[in-house]
């Protein structure tokens, strides 16, 4: 099943998600002279699809315990 519908927060906006998509990179929807990103361009961080937890590198997102995302629990 596809999620055709466009997922957004008050920081920026991501595109179209499928079911294989593991990770979400948060664009910016604000003026450069906001956040420091010009407005579509990829903001400072990485979200897991799976459990919505964010940090600047993927391989430093603290997923949630219950978290399917394959990436979530290897070493």
């Amino acid at each position: 099943m596809s999620t055709e519908e466009s997922t957004g927060s008050e920081s920026g906006t991501v595109g179209e998600l499928r079911d294989d998509d593991h990770w979400i990179i948060e664009r910016s929807g604000t003026p450069v002279d906001v956040d420091g990103f010009k407005m579509g361009e990829p903001a400072d961080h990485i979200i897991c699809a799976h459990c919505f937890r964010a940090a600047s590198h993927y391989k430093q997102v603290t997923h949630a315990a219950d978290c399917t995302n394959p990436d979530a629990h290897t070493t």
